[in-house]
């Protein structure tokens, strides 16, 4: 079942309406600024995918709830679940799809660089120059990694990504 460019534009607008309403650093934090495109490719995948499909509706249904013309009418509780919905939606399209937001892979990496430059540091480097400055220089060193890391390991496949046209955000 094809998803109608109406319904897409309802929620869209709904969707705006919502983030209007809200600060755009909050939406940030929580996420939320993607909800935009994540309807979209939930309408442009769900002729192809039962849950995608399934997902659109209950988004459809949710703000269809807590939204109207005069932004966000839920409270704390509803604001939660709807952000957790979204995780939701963004996990399954990252799982079954690829679909990733914006810088995904970097941060990951990232991460992943830090915490294994900075074990290495604190444990190396104490033994090598001294506890004081072996330490400073592991745990300066250990970002460094994490960086470095990121931008060879992680910077690609974003690249990659966003040229198949996988990146929402």
């Amino acid at each position: 079942m094809n998803i109608s460019q109406e319904r897409t534009d309802a929620l869209l607008q709904k969707a705006t309406w919502f983030l209007d309403g809200m600060d755009s650093r909050d939406a940030r934090r929580y996420r939320l600024h993607l909800l935009p495109d994540v309807i979209r490719r939930l309408q442009t995948l769900g002729d192809r995918c039962d849950v995608c499909l399934e997902l659109f509706q209950e988004l459809e249904e949710m703000l269809g709830a807590l939204v109207d013309e005069g932004g966000f009418v839920g409270g704390q509780k509803e604001m939660k679940h709807l952000q957790n919905r979204l995780n939701g939606n963004l996990k399954h399209l990252e799982q079954e799809h690829g679909i990733v937001p914006r810088r995904h892979h970097h941060t990951r990496y990232q991460g992943i660089g830090v915490v294994a430059g900075l074990m290495i540091g604190i444990f190396a480097g104490p033994q090598t120059l001294g506890i004081g400055i072996g330490i400073l220089l592991g745990l300066v060193g250990g970002y460094a990694f994490g960086l470095v890391l990121a931008r060879m390991a992680g910077k690609p496949k974003d690249l990659k990504a966003e040229q198949e046209d996988r990146v929402i955000g």
